[in-house]
């Protein structure tokens, strides 16, 4: 994809797991002191935090979220009093209305402006693309929605995709696309674009010119 020339100039680089451990912990102190510091210098000395998904799937009770929140906020010498606005998604252990993350938030702060995000992030992220790039995503799209648009487009295209790839499973990208947001959809059909083309041609449909 990059082309041989480039392929040459990344072999050098060290990608061993200790080399990635130490740049991803490198770029995570990064984003902390970039975070630490933004709420340190705001204006009036006011600050609101977001909370995405968890990746903890053993403890995701508001106790345990709200407690590691506290101990960020209290470490980096931050005031809860501060605390303007607190935004999450809608997940029970965040919104409980007795013991999720935003009622205990409420219990240190009273007056804080609680949300949740009924919208994902990454959709309202499309609605800023470039024009090129707009292009291009307005392909992308119409091409999952020509698959998704009948069971039997979907049937077709994950057969053709198994005996063209000779391999015994289902394409995971027709199944997995519905409800994704749009942006994430143009890494799969990047992946897969010489199938796309291939499946299009035969199809005799306008689609193809996508590609």
């Amino acid at each position: 994809m990059l082309g041989k020339d480039n392929v040459k100039k990344l072999a050098p680089l060290s990608i061993s797991n200790n080399t990635v451990h130490c740049r991803i912990v490198d770029m995570s102190e990064d984003v902390k002191l970039q975070v630490v510091s933004e709420m340190k210098t705001a204006p009036l000395g006011l600050f609101s935090i977001q909370l995405d998904e968890l990746t903890d799937k053993q403890h995701q009770e508001g106790i345990d979220v709200f407690e590691k929140v506290k101990e960020f906020i209290i470490d980096n010498c931050s005031i809860w009093q501060n605390l303007c606005g607190v935004r999450t998604d809608g997940a029970p252990a965040m919104l409980g209305r007795y013991s999720g993350f935003q009622a205990r938030v409420r219990t240190q702060v009273s007056d804080v402006l609680s949300l949740h995000c009924m919208i994902h992030r990454y959709a309202l992220a499309a609605k800023t693309l470039s024009p090129l790039l707009l292009d291009v995503m307005s392909g992308v799209v119409k091409v999952v929605k020509y698959i998704k648009r009948s069971s039997l487009n979907t049937r077709l295209f994950r057969e053709f995709v198994k005996i063209s790839m000779r391999v015994q499973k289902s394409f995971y990208f027709t199944r997995k696309c519905t409800g994704y947001p749009e942006v994430m959809l143009l890494s799969e059909c990047l992946k897969y674009e010489p199938k796309f083309k291939s499946f299009f041609a035969k199809e005799s449909t306008r689609l193809n010119v996508a590609f």
